[in-house]
């Protein structure tokens, strides 16, 4: 039987952001994405898109561009990436925007927001077990 403080998100994890390896290679910081800032942004982002959002016309690559900015400034945290130099490229928001913005990855960012919806990764438990505590 599982124990219901098994069950319980962790909101400390949720604002600090959780590790996720893509597994296609590097690593990102993500948040949850139910911060109440986060929707709040995403609502103006989306405002003058509603027609299209509410007929399901707008696409998840699409939706995902459109809420990229929200998304950068409050859910993706850090990460552990190389440049096509093979050196780390550094983070910063405006430096994630400006990469995520590019069509050829357009898969790595909605495995991104996917990752920030999921709230498996945002249990104390679940994390635990991840650092093998």
């Amino acid at each position: 039987m599982v124990k219901l403080s098994s069950l319980r998100r962790d909101p400390a994890l949720e604002r600090s952001g959780v590790w996720v390896s893509y597994p296609f290679g590097g690593r990102f910081k993500v948040g949850r994405s139910n911060a109440p800032e986060f929707e709040a942004a995403c609502r103006k982002l989306l405002e003058p898109h509603v027609a299209r959002v509410r007929t399901g016309a707008m696409s998840h690559s699409e939706r995902a561009q459109v809420l990229l900015p929200a998304f950068v400034r409050f859910c993706l945290f850090d990460w552990e990436i190389d440049g096509d130099d093979g050196k780390p490229t550094p983070f910063s928001r405006e430096e994630a925007e400006k990469q995520l913005r590019a069509p050829e990855l357009s898969d790595l960012l909605e495995w991104l927001f996917a990752q920030s919806d999921n709230a498996a990764l945002f249990r104390a438990q679940a994390q635990n077990e991840a650092l093998g505590n």
